[in-house]
C-alpha cells in the first residue's frame, strides 16, 4: 500500500500526520487488502479532520471496491 500526499495538503507536520493516520487505518484494516496486488492511497486535506473511525471504514470499503473483478 503506498500514499501520495502532496504538498499542497499542508506542511510537513500536516503531511506526516496524514501519512501516519493512513498507515495505522490500513494496518488496522489488513485484512480487506488482497496480497498480490498494490494500492495507491491519496490523501486529501480532509483526511486530517475526519474521525479515524470514518477514515478507517472509507479505507477498507476502498480495498474491498478495487477488489471486485
Amino acid at each position: 500500500v503506498g500514499f501520495t500526499i502532496n504538498r499542497r495538503v499542508g506542511n510537513a507536520v500536516e503531511r506526516n500526520r496524514i501519512r501516519r493516520r493512513f498507515r495505522h487505518a490500513v494496518a488496522a484494516e489488513s485484512g480487506a487488502f488482497e496480497p498480490d496486488r498494490a494500492y495507491l492511497l491519496i490523501a486529501q486535506r480532509a483526511s486530517l479532520s475526519t474521525p479515524f473511525e470514518v477514515l478507517r471504514s472509507s479505507v477498507s470499503e476502498a480495498a474491498r471496491a478495487s477488489c471486485v473483478s
